[in-house]
C-alpha cells in the first residue's frame, strides 16, 4: 500500500445553508418570537431604545448596484436601536449554531435562534451599523458577488461609494433612522424586505409568503405583550412603532409606543438584579 493511499480522502457530513434555514424557521413558530428576537437583541447590546417602522411602499429606483436587487425594493420592516454591533457582534451573527451568548447568563436572547428568525419574514436581510452594509442572499439571487457557495456580502458604504452612486437605495435605510450622508452610524438598523407571493413560489426556505396581514399579527400580539415584555430586559425602555402608507410623501406615522413611564426606578432595579447576577456559569459553582 504506498502512501496516498494510507491519506485517505474527505469524507465528513455536512448541511447546505439553505437546507439549515429551512429547518430552523420550521422549528421555530411564526409570530411575535419574530419581534422578540429583534428587540431581545438590541437589549443584549445595550440599547434602550427600538424602532420599528413598516415601510409599505413599493420602489422604483433605476440605479441599483445589481439589477436584481429590485426584488429588495418591495414593502419592507425596518428595526433600529441606538447601539452599534461590536466586532464579536458581527463575527456571532454568522453562525447559525451555538451563540456566544449561551456562555453568558446576562444576555436575555441567549436561548433563541436570535438573528434566523427573520428568515420567516425574508430572503434577503439586511443591516447597518458603524460603517458596514451587510446583505444575507441564501440563495444567491439578489446581491452582487454573492452565490449559494458565499451567501453574503459586505462593503464599507462609505468607502465602496454607496452614498455617492447609489443614494436612492440608501434613502430606504434612512426612513428607519440612518441619516443622511451618514457614513460611520452610531447605531444597528435591519432591513427586512417581506417576502413576496412571487418570491415565497422560488423560495427554498419558505413557500409562503409574509404578507400585511402577517405583520398586523405580529403587531396585534405586541400590543397586547409589549408591556410584560419591557419587565423582563435589562436596558430597552421605549419601543416605538412607525408606517409609512404605500401612498404618501414617505414621511413616519408613529402608530404604537410602549414606554416604561418610572424610568429612574425601573433602571435601578435592573441594575440591583444584574449585580448578583454572574457573567458565566462556571461562576455559579464556584
Amino acid at each position: 500500500m504506498n502512501h496516498s493511499e494510507l491519506d485517505g480522502q474527505s469524507f465528513y457530513q455536512s448541511e447546505p445553508l439553505i437546507a439549515r434555514l429551512r429547518g430552523i424557521i420550521r422549528d421555530y413558530p411564526e409570530g411575535i418570537g419574530i419581534l422578540k428576537e429583534l428587540i431581545q437583541n438590541a437589549d443584549d447590546a445595550q440599547a434602550t431604545c427600538v424602532e420599528i417602522t413598516l415601510d409599505w411602499r413599493s420602489h422604483s429606483i433605476p440605479n441599483l448596484p445589481d439589477p436584481r436587487m429590485t426584488q429588495l425594493l418591495g414593502p419592507a420592516m425596518l428595526v433600529y436601536n441606538n447601539q452599534v454591533f461590536t466586532d464579536r457582534d458581527f463575527e456571532s451573527i454568522r453562525h447559525l449554531g451555538q451563540s456566544e451568548k449561551a456562555q453568558d447568563l446576562q444576555k436575555t436572547g441567549r436561548f433563541g435562534i436570535g438573528f434566523n428568525a427573520i428568515y420567516h419574514v425574508t430572503d434577503f436581510p439586511s443591516f447597518i451599523s458603524r460603517h458596514r452594509l451587510i446583505f444575507f442572499d441564501p440563495h444567491g439571487a439578489a446581491i452582487p458577488g454573492t452565490s449559494r457557495q458565499q451567501p453574503g456580502r459586505e462593503w464599507n458604504y462609505g468607502n465602496a461609494g454607496w452614498l455617492e452612486n447609489y443614494p436612492e437605495f440608501m434613502q430606504l435605510y434612512e426612513v428607519g433612522g440612518l441619516p443622511p450622508g451618514v457614513a460611520d452610524f452610531q447605531g444597528t438598523l435591519f432591513r427586512l424586505p417581506l417576502r413576496t407571493a412571487t418570491q415565497a413560489e422560488q423560495s427554498e426556505i419558505r413557500k409562503q409568503p409574509f404578507t400585511e396581514f402577517n405583520v398586523r399579527e405580529l403587531l396585534d400580539e405586541l400590543i397586547h405583550t409589549g408591556g410584560e415584555l419591557l419587565l423582563f430586559l435589562k436596558s430597552v425602555c421605549t419601543i416605538r412603532v412607525f408606517e409609512i402608507p404605500a401612498t404618501g410623501f414617505g414621511k413616519r406615522q408613529e402608530i404604537l409606543a410602549i414606554t416604561t413611564k418610572n424610568l429612574c426606578e425601573v433602571q435601578n432595579s435592573r441594575q440591583r438584579v444584574l449585580a448578583v447576577l454572574p457573567a458565566s456559569p462556571e461562576r455559579l459553582i464556584q
